[in-house]
């Protein structure tokens, strides 16, 4: 059966439409996740050694610390307890979980004061009015001439009067844009307190936003790719026992100083080590222990491992790239998908064969996968990818 999937971003913007893969359903040793295969994978090797992992049709991440009960410098502690997971002797396959230290159970607003200007012009010029009146009166036997300029006289105060009565309606109109203008004044300075208050909360929570970030597993390396990344600490690859069936099925990247609480438990959920058991990843890989780097990304929020590509798509950036990686296909106990470095270390004293955790190369198998893109029996790349 072909399926295809979409691997999606922030707003909704794939990344990518590839094809579901994973390990076969009737081998019990196959990785347990699903996994989404990009079409135009990159090969680099052309075989793989023996049969080990297969792939048909995904993966994800979290940080987790297991072996801790306290987080490293700039971390804050949610919670801390024991890791548990499946007993080792049943049938289905489990996960690493880390249980709260003490679990519960389930039960059945400045005044302002107008001042108004009140002319006395009126005053004056009714005096004037009247005191010409007057004369006008006593000078009523004079001359046509003197009527005339009177009538004339009598005219200009008219104008004149007019003229006040509009200068008057026009300082009570500037009175009232004034007022107006005050209470506009008012409202913006209220406005312009709301402001600050916001601004002042604004940046408050600001301050308080963590720094961003996101942080990945570098399996194979004991450092970070480049400068902008974080390391939180170096430590050793486990995880479960190649043989114990119903074991956590996935990598685990162990710290390199564990705190213990308890000396004693049930011989349930166990952990080992993890080894290379061939030279596939590199010329002397076969029997040496892996080591792993806990990373955090400061200039992105989304990390991504592309299985089948050693190269990001558009507007993502390579963090590390290699080859994709998982437990034997036969085994008895479930597996997972993991990029390891191109270039791996090891840890040193770490090359005797104690098995427990394995790792194999995978190789594309044609059927239900496409083939093309993808060739039978070659082994896949992978990248590990931020935005």
């Amino acid at each position: 059966m072909k399926a295809e999937m979409v691997m999606e971003t922030e707003l909704n913007l794939y990344t990518f439409k590839g094809f579901a893969g994973g390990g076969y359903y009737g081998e019990s040793g196959s990785a347990a996740e699903y996994v989404c295969l990009p079409p135009d994978p990159n090969y680099v090797k052309t075989s793989g050694g023996a049969d080990n992992g297969h792939i048909t049709n995904q993966a994800t991440s979290v940080i987790m610390i297991p072996g801790k009960n306290t987080c490293y410098s700039g971390w804050k502690l949610e919670y801390h307890g024991y890791l548990a997971s499946g007993y080792y002797g049943h049938t289905v396959a489990s996960a690493y979980v880390c249980v709260d230290i003490k679990p519960e159970y389930i039960m059945g607003g400045v005044d302002f004061h107008y001042v108004k200007r009140i002319s006395t012009e009126n005053q004056q010029q009714t005096l004037i009015i009247q005191q010409q009146e007057k004369t006008i009166q006593q000078h009523q036997t004079s001359t046509f001439q003197q009527q005339a300029w009177f009538t004339q006289q009598n005219t200009s105060i008219q104008q004149q009067q007019a003229t006040l009565q509009q200068q008057q309606a026009l300082i009570q109109q500037q009175q009232k844009t004034i007022q107006q203008q005050q209470t506009i004044n008012q409202q913006q300075q209220t406005i312009n307190q709301q402001l600050e208050q916001t601004i002042k909360q604004l940046q408050s929570s600001i301050n308080s936003i963590p720094t961003l970030g996101t942080t990945y597993v570098r399996w194979g390396r004991k450092q970070c790719p480049n400068k902008n990344t974080e390391l939180v600490y170096s430590g050793f690859a486990g995880g479960s026992h190649y043989t114990d069936k119903g074991a956590a099925a996935e990598y685990v990247c162990l710290p390199p100083d564990p705190n213990y609480v308890k000396t004693s438990g049930g011989d349930n959920g166990r952990m080992f080590g993890a080894e290379f058991d061939n030279n596939f990843f590199a010329s002397n890989a076969d029997n040496e222990d892996v080591p792993c780097a806990l990373c955090r990304t400061k200039l992105a929020t989304s990390v991504i491992m592309i299985p089948g590509k050693n190269t990001c798509y558009k507007g993502w950036k390579v963090e590390y790239h290699g080859y994709l990686a998982s437990g034997y296909h036969a085994h008895v106990a479930a597996s997972a998908y993991a990029c390891v470095e191109l270039n791996p270390e090891y840890i040193i004293g770490g090359v005797d064969e104690h098995v427990g955790k394995l790792f194999y190369e995978v190789l594309s198998k044609c059927g239900s996968l496409k083939c093309p893109p993808y060739i039978n029996n070659y082994p896949l790349t992978c990248v590990v990818c931020s935005k």
